[in-house]
C-alpha cells in the first residue's frame, strides 16, 4: 500500500540530531506474538504484551517498538534517567505524532514503547478484511526452538 506507515524520514531526522533509536519490533508473526505473550506467564521474565494470537497491530505492520540507544544498549523505559525521559518525551515522540502515529503512553498499562498508525481501523476490522493474516489456528504450537531461543535471549540479558 502506497500509504503504508514508514518511520524512515522521522528516524534519519533524529539521526541527524544525535538521537539515536532503534525500532525492536515492528511487523511480526503470530507465532512471534504468541512467544512474547507467553513471557511473564509460562516463560520466566517480566510480561511482554498483554495481547496474543492476532489481536496486536504488530501483525498488521502497523505497529512499531523503539528504543532510545544509549552507548550501544536499548534502554528500557525504567531504567532511563530523567533526561532521557524528556529527551523521549519532547523530541521523539512528537516527531511520530506529527505523522499520524499514536503513542502507547495511555494504554493500560503504558506501553511507552510502542507507537501504532492503524489509519483509524480497529484490530476487529482488520481481523475481518484481512483474514489471510488469521488463517493460521490461533493456538499454534510455537516451535521449542524458538522459545527456547527468546528463553536464552532473556537469560543472556539478565547476566549482563
Amino acid at each position: 500500500r502506497k500509504d503504508k506507515p514508514l518511520p524512515f524520514p522521522v528516524l534519519k531526522e533524529l539521526y541527524d540530531e544525535k538521537i539515536y533509536i532503534t525500532i525492536s519490533w515492528a511487523k511480526r508473526s503470530i507465532a512471534e506474538q504468541n512467544v512474547l505473550y507467553k513471557f511473564g506467564r509460562t516463560i520466566p521474565g517480566p510480561i511482554l504484551t498483554r495481547h496474543r494470537d492476532n489481536f496486536s497491530y504488530h501483525i498488521y505492520g502497523l505497529a512499531l517498538d523503539i528504543y532510545l540507544l544509549h552507548k550501544g544498549r536499548m534502554l528500557e523505559w525504567y531504567s532511563m534517567t530523567e533526561k532521557q525521559h524528556k529527551l523521549f518525551i519532547n523530541r521523539v515522540v512528537p516527531k511520530f505524532k506529527n505523522l499520524g502515529w499514536r503513542w502507547g503512553n495511555l494504554f493500560y498499562p503504558p506501553e511507552y514503547h510502542h507507537f501504532e498508525k492503524p489509519f483509524n481501523l480497529t484490530l476487529n476490522e482488520l481481523n475481518y478484511y484481512h483474514p489471510d493474516v488469521t488463517n493460521e489456528s490461533l493456538y499454534t504450537q510455537i516451535p521449542n526452538d524458538i522459545i527456547q531461543q527468546y528463553e536464552s535471549m532473556y537469560h543472556n540479558q539478565q547476566q549482563l
